[in-house]
């Protein structure tokens, strides 16, 4: 027969462990929280442990970071790699929506980082979660087709008006523009396409002022729209994602790739 004892000893100690892991969890989200901007952001954190000790050895099987409504001017997580990497979190899960990265509307982002460590020490005294590596995971950003008509609109002060629209297989970007060489309204159809590190406009159709046109106001008008987006230029990504297939979805535009923390930036 069980000792009653032992077994409220272990009730006992696991309710202990199970509370300390809320807290923990509470703590590192206000702290990702306050990298964001936002009044009605949302940020949560929640750790899985593959074994009754494994919060004493700081061994995580998942660590899910989600969050929504917020606004960020670059990525608000980095690895350092000079701390102690005592901590391992076997999957690092990303669940990102209705957000701002910089002037572009992200509809969601989500991923998978396997093999990350960080500083169990610092999270275990302070609880503040401080990564010092990270691996390679997959991951997808889905972006609105109508999402990218004020983002182009920010981005490029040579484009005065602009409509983007798709037919599931190609993107038609329609407006007016003062250009380098003419002032004109343009209508570009074009494939969604990446080379890693750009979204861009491909195999172009394109139309000035409704009619055919030469090279050169076609490669004009094309240097104006293309990138469409630079990872690292425009969104501050660095190299955390290197973009691998491009897909239409109604109005979804997915961008998949592979996606990492990047390491902090040496000042």
């Amino acid at each position: 027969m069980a000792n009653p004892w032992l077994l409220g000893g272990i009730a006992v100690l696991f309710g202990i462990g199970a509370s300390m892991v809320r807290e923990f969890e509470g703590a590192a989200a206000r702290e990702i929280a306050g990298k964001l901007e936002g009044d009605h952001k949302k940020v949560s954190l929640h750790v899985t442990y593959p074994g009754l000790l494994s919060p004493a050895l700081g061994e995580v099987g998942t660590a899910t970071i989600r969050a929504s409504q917020f606004r960020c001017e670059g990525l608000p997580l980095f690895t350092e790699p000079t701390r102690s990497r005592k901590g391992s979190i076997k999957h690092l899960q990303l669940d990102l929506s209705d957000f701002y990265l910089r002037d572009l509307r992200c509809n969601r982002f989500t991923a998978d980082i396997p093999g990350c460590r960080f500083d169990f020490a610092l999270a275990a005294s302070q609880k503040k979660i401080r990564l010092s590596k990270s691996g390679l995971g997959i991951g997808t950003v889905e972006l609105l087709v109508e999402d990218l008509a004020p983002y182009i609109l920010k981005k490029y002060r040579e484009i005065k008006a602009v409509e983007v629209s798709t037919d599931g297989k190609w993107v038609r970007v329609k407006g007016s523009g003062d250009f380098l060489v003419l002032k004109a309204d343009f209508d570009v159809k074009a494939h969604l396409t990446t080379n890693g590190g750009q979204l861009l406009l491909s195999d172009a159709i394109i139309r000035i002022d409704n009619k055919s046109t030469d090279a050169d106001s076609e490669a004009a008008l094309m240097n104006t729209l293309n990138p469409v987006i630079d990872f690292a230029k425009d969104l501050d990504l660095y190299d955390a994602v290197f973009a691998r297939k491009v897909e239409i979805q109604g109005n979804k535009i997915l961008v998949t790739g592979d996606v990492k923390i990047p390491d902090l930036p040496k000042e």
